[in-house]
């Protein structure tokens, strides 16, 4: 006899499973669809993450367009990973996917899709960028954002002078190159 717990499991196993994906989806999304300035400075790593982490972005839903995704998903056709950014929660808010989202969310069912595994694209910025929560009155979303932090003339001046004082092999050090 196998436990309701255990079944529900393997339900759940399955219908995760039975999900298919089209990576270039997800790709063409971020080439067509996302910001421009992006372009170079965002690429897409593809992860399998708890469901329980995916934050919807909070946009308007259309009923069509979530039976539409529902619909290709009973049918066994493969979805677009929904694309994501990491938060400072720990989450991963969503800039695409947000009708792909409720599709799934019922797809898996209400009591089990907190568990559920599912593929997502998540951006990942280049070294000086970092996705930043922005209020924009009416709606909040992440944006990204320059990471660099510019010195001010003290800090560069000090940093003069403290390296006319030192020795050559501190200043290799210093720059980031051991002697």
């Amino acid at each position: 006899m196998i436990s309701q717990g255990v079944q529900r499991a393997r339900i759940r196993e399955t219908k995760s499973a039975r999900i298919r994906y089209q990576d270039h989806l997800s790709r063409e999304w971020l080439w067509y669809g996302a910001p421009c300035r992006w372009r170079g400075r965002v690429e897409l790593e593809f992860l399998e993450v708890p469901f329980a982490a995916l934050e919807h972005a909070g946009s308007g839903m259309h009923h069509e367009r979530v039976e539409y995704w529902l619909n290709k998903l009973h049918g066994g056709y493969p979805i677009a990973p929904p694309v994501a950014c990491r938060t400072e929660r720990s989450t991963m808010y969503l800039h695409d996917g947000n009708h792909r989202f409720e599709a799934l969310r019922r797809f898996l069912g209400e009591d089990d899709h907190e568990a559920s595994r599912i593929r997502v694209g998540v951006l990942v910025p280049q070294p000086g960028y970092r996705f930043s929560y922005r209020d924009f009155g009416t709606y909040g979303t992440y944006v990204l954002t320059y990471n660099r932090k510019p010195a001010t003339s003290a800090t560069l001046v000090l940093t003069l002078e403290s390296a006319w004082s030192m020795g050559e092999e501190q200043q290799l050090v210093l720059c980031g190159q051991e002697g």
